[in-house]
């Protein structure tokens, strides 16, 4: 029974949807529009131009210098060149970085996930039918992207004309959980990024409803609540990448 489940959390991406949107969303709840401004041109680079570089490269290493083939090492580099979000987040909350260095890569981690999908799926079309389609392939990304920020602001839109409405604590809460499982479930039921809408989505909650549509005790249990959730998600990803990890196989191939 507890490996059904477990196989369900993986294959079935419940681990995706459940664990890593309230990582997102309490990294992004604490970044501040003028500090995002500063970074938004490095960090949307990196998070689309940065992404194929490192794809290529990546590719290029593991085929000529590794010896892997073209599919395996162009598959994989695609797999590894977007930042993982929860690493990220978890590293830069443990060592002191400069804030404009945290807020470029917390930004860019978070914004990535469009580019890795799209060149993943490039290279999966063109090594399996031998051609694709450059404008669907820019229109994908284009609605990948687009329809995140879009359906993430019109969710935290709604979150925050609701929260003026409440003083209680503990709706305000459940109200923030609703904006960041809303507006993932909703992007991702359209074929958008729902990590870019949870993204989209914390930031305009954390720099617009909590400074201005709630009481102070609402924000600090908010807060906390969002504290309490990121320590329980980082728990239990890396327990999930521990259990995932085949130290046999792994001993043999490295």
């Amino acid at each position: 029974q507890l490996r059904s489940l477990y196989s369900q959390l993986l294959v079935g991406g419940l681990f995706v949807g459940l664990v890593v949107p309230p990582l997102i969303f309490e990294a992004m709840i604490h970044l501040r529009a003028s500090d995002l401004r500063a970074v938004i041109k490095p960090s949307l680079a990196l998070a689309t131009v940065g992404v194929l570089i490192a794809t290529v490269v990546g590719g290029l290493i593991l085929w000529k210098v590794v010896g892997l083939s073209p599919y395996v090492s162009f598959l994989f580099a695609a797999l590894i060149a977007p930042t993982d979000t929860v690493t990220v987040l978890e590293v830069f909350r443990r060592v002191r970085v400069p804030s404009k260095l945290s807020t470029l890569l917390d930004t860019e981690a978070a914004f990535n996930d469009a580019t890795g999908i799209v060149i993943f799926t490039l290279i999966l079309s063109a090594i399996s039918i031998h051609e694709f389609s450059v404008s669907q392939t820019l229109f994908s990304f284009g609605f990948t992207l687009g329809a995140g920020v879009f359906i993430g602001l019109v969710v935290a839109f709604v979150g925050e004309l609701l929260s003026s409405l409440i003083e209680d604590r503990v709706a305000e809460t459940i109200l923030a959980i609703a904006v960041v499982y809303g507006s993932y479930a909703l992007a991702n039921g359209i074929g958008a990024s729902g990590l870019i809408a949870v993204a989209v989505a914390g930031l305009y909650f954390g720099n617009y409803t909590m400074r201005s549509a709630m009481e102070p005790a609402s924000r600090e249990a908010v807060t906390t609540f969002w504290a309490i959730a990121v320590f329980l998600g980082n728990t239990v990803a890396f327990l999930i990448i521990g259990f995932q990890t085949n130290i046999i196989t792994l001993s043999q191939s490295i």
